[in-house]
């Protein structure tokens, strides 16, 4: 059946786009934590090399913020998709009627 094609291709997406999501997520912890250890070292040493990675760490956190919103916005469309290929599919099936009255 055509709906429960689309709803693995989207179930496929949306679990990769899932794992992008918490590997991106893993990645911003880490940029934090190495961002808070280049500001400790610069305030006990005062080398000003760990203040400009620091800006670099703090460029790539933005950087990966923007990638996470992407991804967000794209899971949340997947979510979207297989809420609306299930409810095709109990349609289809005569198993119930997953629209409101007058919709």
């Amino acid at each position: 059946m055509k709906y429960q094609d689309l709803k693995a291709q989207h179930s496929e997406d949306y679990n990769r786009l899932n794992r992008k999501f918490n590997l991106i997520g893993t990645i911003r912890l880490f940029a934090v934590i190495i961002l808070f250890f280049l500001i400790y070292k610069f305030l006990k040493t005062s080398d000003t090399l760990f203040i400009l990675f620091g800006g670099l760490v703090f460029g790539g956190f933005i950087i990966l913020l923007a990638i996470h919103k992407k991804i967000s916005w794209k899971r949340s469309i997947k979510k979207q998709l297989i809420s609306i290929n299930d409810d095709e599919i109990v349609y289809l099936q005569g198993k119930s009627m997953p629209f409101k009255d007058g919709a």
